[in-house]
């Protein structure tokens, strides 16, 4: 029974191994935390990107604005 529970335990221990190891190859798969940080942030990043744009946007419409004031100023 002893040699028994020792062989047991080699497996076990070998199991053990085998899944730390299925563990560390499987990235973000493995780890629902990891997942969902980087959905969160892959979505933050869409976010970000649409409000840059529509800064750039209304950038855009100020400057032509304050050109076109600038004329009118002159003219007076």
């Amino acid at each position: 029974k002893r040699d028994a529970l020792a062989t047991i335990k080699r497996r076990r221990d070998r199991l053990r191994q085998e899944n730390q190891s299925l563990k560390q190859t499987s990235g973000l798969i493995g780890n629902e935390h990891l997942l969902r940080d980087y959905e969160d942030r892959y979505d933050e990043i869409g976010n970000c990107t649409d409000k840059l744009e529509n800064l750039k946007k209304r950038h855009a419409e100020i400057t032509l604005m304050c050109k076109v004031l600038k004329k009118k100023i002159s003219k007076v």
